[in-house]
């Protein structure tokens, strides 16, 4: 259903589907007036199906009232409002989000918030309606830096951060299949292998030149009649997930297909993981396999989802 779905700033005509959104999760609407217009829309058709906003005071921000309809979870669509907002904060001079939580802890980690203290929390947001009156004192606080990046190739330099953030996915995650970390000797080889067949891999840094994701081209298949079919890697930094930086590093592995030639690009991915999911939806992937208990990791059967984009520009066959 997510090729449907149409984000959008909130207007005064889904206020109505907000509230029950809101209801329906059980979500408190104290104080929303004021913070209503900051916030995002996820439509289908004219329903509004999900929603999300936060309280700004300066560089800080307090997420609140995300909100997602029964019939639409576990498919991307609160991964989606979160990095639209985030972009849509950044652009408004946020830089810190902090966000109150007793159900969802897991989930706002992997959007790149971490657990603080209370006492970290801002004293702009200590006496706040949400804090004082509502979320009960078992609460999880949660804080996300929201991070400035440009997207580059990458060179033989990063090669150690690219090795760091994927081995944090080998040990700690069953986004990859991959159940070894990869030492130094394993990554030389394996960027070797790139530079000598001209797959490109990119990377996003920040102000500070950390390295905080990563993305590279594949071919889907070793076959002569697969070679203008290309597989991808995208993945990202614990801190920086959330944040639209997958976006951009998608697009530079699209666009560098492009320019091989290629006609189509698939992603693979390993399931449960609603972030990739919504990220290659918005890039205007689709849903094109689904294969079943074909990988064991940590003792549970993973499935896998397949997606496909038809790139634009047609390859001369030959």
């Amino acid at each position: 259903m997510t090729e449907a779905l149409v984000l959008q700033s909130a207007r005064p005509e889904h206020r109505a589907g907000v509230d029950v959104l809101l209801q329906q999760a059980g979500l408190s609407s104290m104080g929303l007036d004021s913070a209503y217009a900051q916030g995002w829309v996820a439509l289908s058709g004219a329903r509004v199906v999900g929603f999300l906003t936060a309280d700004q005071v300066g560089e800080a921000a307090l997420v609140r009232s995300l909100a997602v309809d029964p019939g639409w979870r576990r498919q991307g669509v609160a991964a989606r409002l979160l990095a639209r907002c985030k972009r849509d904060w950044r652009a408004q001079g946020v830089r810190q989000l902090w966000l109150l939580t007793e159900t969802a802890v897991d989930w706002f980690t992997q959007q790149g918030f971490q657990r603080v203290t209370r006492e970290e929390l801002p004293v702009c947001w200590q006496s706040h309606p949400l804090v004082n009156s509502v979320c009960a004192s078992s609460a999880d606080v949660m804080h996300c830096r929201l991070l400035q990046w440009q997207v580059r190739p990458a060179t033989e330099a990063d090669q150690p951060a690219i090795a760091d953030i994927f081995n944090h996915a080998v040990l700690h995650t069953a986004h990859t299949f991959e159940e070894v970390a990869r030492d130094a000797e394993a990554q030389a080889a394996w960027w070797a292998a790139r530079q000598a067949s001209g797959e490109a891999v990119f990377v996003a840094e920040d102000e500070d030149g950390r390295i905080l994701g990563w993305s590279a081209l594949g071919r889907f298949r070793a076959r002569p009649s697969y070679r203008y079919t290309g597989e991808h890697s995208v993945y990202l930094a614990p801190a920086a997930k959330g944040q639209g930086i997958g976006t951009p590093l998608l697009r530079a592995v699209m666009q560098a297909a492009q320019g091989l030639g290629w006609h189509t690009l698939i992603a693979v991915i390993a399931l449960p993981n609603d972030p990739s999911v919504a990220l290659h939806a918005a890039a205007g992937f689709e849903q094109c396999g689904w294969l079943r208990e074909v990988g064991n990791k940590f003792g549970e059967w993973r499935d896998l989802m397949l997606m496909q984009v038809i790139l634009p520009a047609e390859p001369s066959v030959a």
